[in-house]
């Protein structure tokens, strides 16, 4: 009876935007507005955050969630804004379409994100629910006595969100593009030096470079990994100085007129070109790859962050300042029929391979294996380490898994590690039942005992389920195994030692989030930001 009330609660809040005025207007109109509304939000957030002097990941999980609510509030007006030809859209501001997006966003899309979030846990049974008849009130709570493992989870992807911020512009620089700033039929333009590109260059030089793991040799059907590298760095250093430009114009808002950049596509792929040094012809097929396409399942404007109007492109800043470029643009090949990605894939392992040999380095009389066959019926031994002092070995299951962004992903990855874990366990009851032919298999070691350790190795932090499998990441799994002898590493993966404390100011608690007239907790990281 409680999971059927559960689930008329659901359809009420799936439908509870339907009825809002901002769905009245035309499809790109909406869509624009939208835009320019979320760019405006982005900047204020980075703003206001910056004034406290708190932590510039902070600013950036604040930009984040505005960023989710925005990818919402495009989803429903596809849904719900009629078609129209684009001959129709104004790019003039209002307040009032201004103050409507909004709303939109910030009293819809964004707590609509929150209960999603929670209802699909509920469905994967990681979330019970209580509900209050009497102060329209549901409760959710964990059904992990793990929390503190969560918790650990939640803050090495709070780790993994920071872009490097040693980079600091110099003040010369912010002066050269301060005055280079004019304004022609009352629009911003602006003029820049090669100074002023190269201190802003090295701003998304090192936001793909902090994010970066796969090569540069690496080709798709339709370009090449650098060739989009380049394209994504020229794209981003011109979003950093045209926001930056809007910030310091001293026009009302920060010009928030002018926050989305509006540009001719013949005329913008013709300037990427020069810039980064990419053929005009490949960067129109990565310009059209990266244009929205809602046809496209579970698609984010961050995948797809370029919008097309009329015969102009508008391109939002912070979609390419917050964006973690290499992540998403396989997000988007893996959502895509690409042959050559699909080819590639059968390497990520081999890469993972490589990663943990170059950095373990020459362990002294330390026995390192790679893909050994098993049996038929079993899974192969990705990677294995043999200790000859202590007579121990560690048996690894290698998982290559893209970081997780949205709850739907969370639990797909968390799918994925629960079938490696599933075959680790197949190796280990094998290992078992003859441990000195299971070691000489291996190792080409004879022993009639050893201590045997097991885990999967993740290339990105993934929560996990399994009381019974270690699953570790492979950046943690290297720094554990670098920092003390080797068979401490190992009981230290078996003791799940590796987990990151909680930031401090940071507590496993509840969010109240108010919506169509409910009132949902929601178990969540709280941050104190005072």
């Amino acid at each position: 009876m409680a999971m059927e009330r559960i689930r008329e609660i659901e359809k009420i809040i799936d439908n509870h935007h339907v009825g809002h005025s901002f769905f009245h207007r035309s499809r790109s109109q909406a869509l624009f507005d939208i835009l320019r509304i979320m760019e405006d939000g982005c900047r204020l957030s980075l703003i206001a955050r910056m004034q406290k002097s708190c932590d510039p990941s902070e600013a950036d999980y604040f930009i984040r969630v505005f960023l989710d609510a925005a990818n919402i509030a495009v989803k429903w007006v596809y849904s719900l804004c009629s078609e129209n030809s684009d001959d129709d859209i104004s790019f003039e501001f209002s307040e009032e379409t201004g103050f409507a997006a909004l709303d939109l966003i910030r009293n819809y899309a964004s707590p609509y994100c929150a209960i999603c979030s929670a209802y699909i846990s509920y469905s994967r049974k990681r979330l019970t629910a209580q509900i209050d008849e009497k102060t329209n009130t549901v409760t959710f709570l964990s059904t992990d006595s793990r929390k503190s493992m969560f918790c650990a989870d939640i803050a090495e992807a709070f780790e993994r969100r920071k872009i490097s911020n040693s980079i600091n512009l110099n003040s010369n620089v912010m002066a050269q593009l301060e005055s280079g700033i004019y304004f022609e039929n009352g629009r911003i333009c602006y003029n820049y030096s090669s100074d002023v590109w190269d201190g802003f260059r090295q701003f998304a030089q090192a936001q793909w470079d902090y994010t970066e793991t796969l090569p540069e040799t690496w080709t798709f059907d339709s370009f090449s990994l650098k060739d989009y590298k380049e394209t994504w760095i020229t794209i981003t250093t011109l979003c950093y100085i045209h926001s930056f430009a809007c910030m310091k114009s001293n026009a009302p808002g920060m010009a928030v007129e002018d926050a989305v950049i509006l540009i001719d596509e013949v005329q913008f792929v013709e300037s990427i070109a020069n810039l980064s040094g990419v053929s005009q012809e490949t960067i129109l097929k990565i310009i059209q790859y990266i244009t929205y396409n809602n046809a496209i399942k579970n698609n984010d404007i961050m995948y797809q962050p370029v919008f097309k109007f009329k015969n102009k492109l508008a391109i939002t800043p912070y979609l390419f300042m917050s964006s973690r470029p290499e992540r998403n643009l396989i997000s988007l090949i893996s959502k895509m029929s690409d042959a050559q990605y699909s080819i590639l894939t059968n390497t990520l392992e081999v890469l993972m391979q490589d990663d943990i040999d170059r950095q373990l380095g020459d362990l002294k009389g330390i026995i390192k294996v790679r893909n050994i066959h098993l049996a038929p019926t079993l899974p192969d031994v990705d990677y294995g380490i043999y200790d000859p002092r202590t007579n121990s070995a560690l048996i690894c299951e290698l998982k290559w898994l893209n970081e997780s962004d949205s709850t739907q992903e969370v639990f797909a990855r968390e799918d994925d590690i629960e079938h490696g874990c599933d075959q680790v366990k197949k190796i280990m009851a094998s290992a078992i039942a003859n441990v000195p032919a299971f070691i000489e298999k291996v190792f080409n070691v004879q022993s009639e005992y050893i201590d045997l350790f097991y885990c999967v190795i993740s290339k990105n932090s993934i929560r996990s389920v399994s009381d019974d499998v270690p699953v570790i990441s492979l950046n943690k799994f290297i720094e554990v195994l670098k920092k003390s002898d080797i068979n401490n590493g190992f009981h230290a993966i078996r003791n799940r030692d590796y987990y990151d404390p909680i930031p401090e100011n940071s507590q496993m608690d509840s969010e109240a989030v108010s919506y169509a007239g409910y009132t949902f907790n929601i178990p969540a990281l709280i941050t104190d930001l005072t």
